[in-house]
């Protein structure tokens, strides 16, 4: 009995020798490779970066009025399949229209309609 004891104990110091030398180790790894951050250098807690927005050059076109074959836009009258300075109707759908200006296709919508027009 005593010699399966004596044995136990053997067993268990070189054992807890063992973790002593695996703890130590992960604590100097630790201790070389400090990856916290200061706490006062994070802006967020989530780490979230804002991208600068880039802005569009886009025009001011306002599309106020669609008739048969033709669109008012900014007080012109423009007729599909035109080509009038730096910009061309390409088609006309229902309420929107699909225009062609400075190399760049843009899809204009009425911003309000009303449905008290009456055409003589």
């Amino acid at each position: 009995m005593r010699i399966y004891a004596s044995i136990l104990v053997l067993v268990s110091t070189i054992y807890s020798q063992d973790l002593n030398i695996k703890y130590k180790y992960i604590l100097d790894l630790y201790n070389k490779f400090n990856t916290r951050a200061n706490l006062a250098d994070i802006s967020s807690p989530f780490f979230i970066s804002q991208s600068p927005q880039t802005t569009m050059d886009t025009p001011n076109l306002n599309l106020e009025a669609i008739i048969e074959n033709r669109v008012k836009i900014n007080s012109k009258w423009y007729e599909v399949g035109k080509e009038y300075d730096d910009l061309y109707i390409l088609e006309i759908n229902g309420l929107t229209a699909r225009v062609l200006h400075q190399d760049q296709y843009i899809n204009l919508k009425f911003i309000k309609s009303s449905v008290d027009v009456e055409v003589y």
